[in-house]
């Protein structure tokens, strides 16, 4: 069995969930860290027993790392993928592919025969497998139209204050939309294909004092196949709720709530799928979903059987392309065509 060496960049808080499971793969090897924060990189290595670099060249540079798990903020995203393809490196980064749709181009255009991932985690839930299952097999007919909703809680300090590229249009790239609210963008998306427009508008409502970007949104987007959907997008509520996405077909409709899906036929709602609190990624928090875990671990299996893994740059560049639409159609104020 080959062992892959790993290395990884950016030792903040979603890091702890790919650490993990790192952790508890058989065929895979906590090569190196790195974070310009030279105790929290150290501190990661002691615990994981490998190496802590500081720079991130000096990482790619390790011939014993043959792939890189990126874990920075959103406006590194490119420049360290492009730098670890460019030295022969497998990439999985985090959402989203970047913060910058034209940076995102120039890593899709790169990255078309080479091994790029993007972690959208909340596909390999088994709620959402379950209900692409059933939409997939025709059994309550066609998808009609379908809405998301994601009402979480960030507040001013700490969770702003003390990560300083948050909240800023040149680093976060965006609010609510490009860092809370994508993964579940990215659900209606993979159930609804290529997109044709979206209409709507972003606002600032209660963090207006603190940062430049937006706490809430709403559109409408229209794809290609004829299907509607509505989003609305807040991160001004009191508490992190469960995720909501309803897909409304011709016989039946399927609700995601969090980690569950419901199944409402002739006015009955059945729980198809609820997973329990102890499948949650013991490093995570509850509303990252559960499933890091098994996309690393098909992202490596993909590695070992040299396939082209599903979720890659298109995919990325495809969610971001959607929610950028948003901002644009909020600042003109009108539909936003894609080709």
């Amino acid at each position: 069995m080959k062992i892959w060496g790993a290395g990884l960049i950016g030792c903040g808080a979603i890091s702890r969930v790919h650490l993990a499971t790192i952790d508890a793969m058989e065929n895979v090897k906590l090569v190196a860290v790195c974070d310009v924060d030279a105790q929290k990189a150290q501190a990661v290595a002691k615990q994981y027993g490998c190496k802590a670099y500081t720079d991130y060249h000096d990482l790619l540079a390790d011939p014993q790392v043959e792939t890189v798990h990126i874990t920075t903020p959103h406006y590194l995203h490119v420049p360290m993928a492009m730098d670890a393809l460019k030295a022969g490196k497998k990439v999985l980064s985090e959402k989203p592919i970047s913060h910058d749709l034209a940076q995102a181009a120039q890593l899709l255009d790169m990255a078309k025969d080479k091994d790029l991932a993007i972690c959208f985690q909340n596909r390999y839930n088994d709620s959402t497998q379950k209900a692409m299952e059933l939409i997939r097999s025709g059994k309550y007919g066609k998808v009609v139209t379908m809405r998301g909703m994601v009402c979480w809680h960030r507040d001013a300090d700490p969770y702003y204050s003390q990560s300083p590229w948050r909240g800023s249009w040149d680093t976060e790239g965006g609010g609510v939309l490009i860092n809370q609210s994508i993964h579940t963008l990215d659900l209606l998306l993979w159930i609804g294909g290529e997109v044709a427009s979206v209409k709507g508008a972003v606002s600032t409502d209660t963090l207006y004092r603190d940062i430049e970007v937006e706490d809430s949104a709403h559109f409408v987007i229209h794809f290609k196949n004829g299907l509607l959907a509505t989003f609305y997008a807040t991160n001004s509520y009191g508490v992190n709720a469960p995720i909501t996405v309803e897909v409304v077909l011709e016989k039946a409709t399927l609700e995601l709530r969090g980690d569950s899906l419901y199944l409402i036929e002739n006015d009955e709602m059945t729980q198809l799928v609820a997973l329990p609190g102890k499948r949650l990624a013991p490093a995570g928090k509850g509303y990252w979903g559960v499933g890091h875990g098994a996309l690393i671990e098909d992202l490596y299996r993909s590695f070992e059987a040299g396939e082209h893994f599903w979720i890659d740059a298109q995919v990325g560049y495809n969610a971001l392309e959607t929610l950028k639409g948003v901002y644009q159609s909020s600042k003109e104020n009108r539909e936003i065509y894609f080709k």
